[in-house]
């Protein structure tokens, strides 16, 4: 736009000095018209041109019209760049600070008067004045509170978080906690002592003394020693000991009631009264003695062993079949009433003796070796047709196997061909006395001409074991039937086991073994 404005004024301008000073003439060249002719214009002007499409001027010299030179571009350098008579006129640029763009303008040659903002100094108002990105940052002052002088900071516009100390309340340290210029004023707390309640004030940050009244160190009975009607040494009673003797008077004293016994005492030189005495020996007066389990009044009120120090406290022990009873005094001495107490330990699943542990220290298996069949209990020999052997052990603790080891002997093998003599006998053995709660076992092996243990045990002798674990009429029963031969030795060995199916016990069963030519035996367990 500015172009073309200085074009048209430009080459108007330009037409307009060459009409007046060259009439007609506008030739691109340097003469005029006819031979008589003056200049075609005068020394030093110039006029607006067409430079090959492009705005130029041209200038006078010697009379004659210049080559049309292109017209320049103004810039800000004080100069008619653009040879339109003006300089530097309507140049603007484009110009930034760290706030943000602008324009700037060229009035004489050099580029001023940007008018984009400037940074200035950050102030607490929420807006980023010195334009570095930040709001209200570093800014700080002075502030104060009745404690004095802190400082405080700039938060989005506002200033907060003085550091100045606030008042407190006043407490006994010696310091103005509160800040009011005093210090430990008024400061009273509750305090008390034998004779009653009182306070005490902070004094330059301690608590002085308490101003309740003193106990005296002992009571003010007065010129006449009728006392004043106070308890001086607060202890509870008024004018206590007040009563004055006369040296070597008496008065009846204590009663007869109880360990007391009624006697005299006698008002000693420095106007006390001296001991109770009765026929020269000191008596017990009333509440002089405490009361003890004894079956004795001992403080004189009338009732024997009453308010006994310990009676009604809990005595005793709650473990095992123990339970715990109240203290008494019965007859003169303590008694824990209503007690269950420690007793021997029995073979019953209860802790007797309140130890914590069941069953403990009582007579175990006799035959406790006996747990393997090498290691059975040697009952020894029994004979035919003798009474049954009758042995009593335990299955305890659990787990526990008692073997018995025996030897039948037979008692004839003499016998007549044809005739007879010599008849079979069985080997019976019977496990009764069984302890309650349990279920018991009983096995049996029986080997003929067995010669030791071991071979019985473990050799080719072996024979297998006939169990039972069926209770009949209180007990289990198994019995094993030799044929006695003539001419042989029919003796037998014999082992019996005992094991527990289910429930152990230090009960004792009873275990009876017998060899009987009989059909059966009697076997009676009782």
């Amino acid at each position: 736009m500015k172009k073309s404005v200085l074009l048209g004024s430009g080459w108007f301008a330009a037409l307009m000095l060459g009409a007046v000073g060259c009439g007609t003439d506008d030739s691109g060249g340097g003469g005029g018209g006819g031979a008589d002719a003056g200049p075609a214009c005068a020394e030093g002007q110039t006029r607006a041109c067409d430079a090959g499409g492009m705005p130029g001027s041209q200038a006078c010299t010697n009379g004659a019209w210049g080559d049309c030179v292109p017209q320049a571009a103004e810039q800000c350098n004080g100069l008619d760049d653009d040879g339109d008579g003006e300089s530097d006129e309507n140049l603007q640029r484009a110009c930034n600070t760290a706030c943000g763009s602008g324009v700037e303008t060229c009035p004489g040659g050099s580029w001023v008067g940007c008018n984009a903002p400037e940074p200035a100094t950050e102030v607490c108002d929420g807006q980023d004045n010195d334009c570095d990105g930040q709001i209200d940052e570093a800014l700080t002052r002075v502030c104060e509170s009745a404690c004095g002088d802190g400082m405080e900071t700039c938060s989005l516009g506002n200033w907060v978080g003085c550091t100045a100390a606030a008042p407190a309340i006043e407490t006994c340290n010696g310091m103005d906690d509160d800040c009011d210029g005093t210090t430990d004023e008024g400061l009273r707390r509750e305090c008390s002592n034998l004779c009653g309640a009182g306070a005490e004030t902070c004094e330059n940050g301690t608590w002085g003394a308490c101003d309740a009244r003193e106990p005296m160190a002992m009571e003010d009975c007065g010129p006449d020693n009728g006392g004043n009607d106070i308890d001086d040494n607060c202890d509870g009673m008024v004018d206590e000991g007040c009563d004055r003797c006369i040296p070597d008077s008496t008065t009846v004293c204590s009663v007869d009631r109880g360990v007391c016994q009624q006697g005299v005492k006698t008002c000693m030189a420095d106007r006390t009264w001296g001991p109770c005495l009765k026929d020269g020996a000191e008596v017990a007066e009333p509440d002089q003695n405490p009361e003890v389990c004894d079956g004795l009044d001992n403080d004189c009120d009338g009732v024997v062993d009453d308010g006994v120090p310990g009676a009604g406290d809990v005595c005793g022990s709650d473990e095992g079949s123990c339970r715990a009873g109240i203290l008494a005094c019965v007859d003169g001495a303590e008694a824990c009433q209503g007690e269950i107490a420690a007793a021997d330990e029995l073979c019953d699943g209860v802790d007797n003796d309140c130890d914590g542990t069941t069953d403990e220290g009582l007579p175990g298996d006799q035959w406790e070796m006996n747990e393997e069949c090498r290691t059975a209990n040697n009952v020894g020999d029994i004979g035919e047709g003798d009474e049954p052997r009758l042995l009593n052990g335990s299955i305890y603790p659990d787990g526990d196997i008692d073997y018995h080891w025996l030897r039948v002997d037979e008692k004839s093998d003499l016998c007549f061909p044809g005739i007879g003599g010599e008849e079979p006998y069985r080997v019976v053995v019977a496990l009764g006395n069984l302890p309650e709660g349990t279920n018991y076992r009983l096995c049996l092996s029986v080997a003929e001409e067995a010669d030791d243990i071991n071979a019985f045990c473990g050799g080719e002798l072996l024979l297998p074991e006939t169990c039972t674990e069926e209770v009949v009429d209180g007990a289990l029963v198994l019995a094993y039937e030799v044929d006695a031969a003539c001419f042989f030795n029919d003796d037998t060995h014999v082992l019996v086991k005992v094991e527990a199916i289910e429930g152990s016990s230090c009960l004792p069963y009873t275990l009876a073994v017998g060899a009987e030519t009989v059909a059966e035996p009697d076997m009676d367990m009782n």
